[in-house]
């Protein structure tokens, strides 16, 4: 599964993030006082094989497409 990343200023979002469970936390650097750039990925897909027939091109095309509809 692919890696998120995050940019959080906010503690009680940090902690939700760290405390969910099946999150997997790939790495948490601190960029000041404030601010927190964190990468994770969901654990439990983690084991599910990727599907031949994705496009993620293709999926990008139908998001915009979508968004520009609305």
């Amino acid at each position: 599964m692919r890696t998120q990343t995050q940019l959080i200023s906010d503690p009680q979002d940090l902690y939700r993030l760290l405390t969910t469970p099946g999150n997997e936390v790939a790495s948490l650097l601190f960029a000041g006082d404030t601010v927190c750039w964190l990468s994770w990925r969901h654990a439990n897909e983690a084991h599910v094989p990727a599907l031949r027939h994705t496009n993620d091109v293709i999926a990008s095309f139908v998001t915009a497409g979508g968004r520009m509809k609305m």
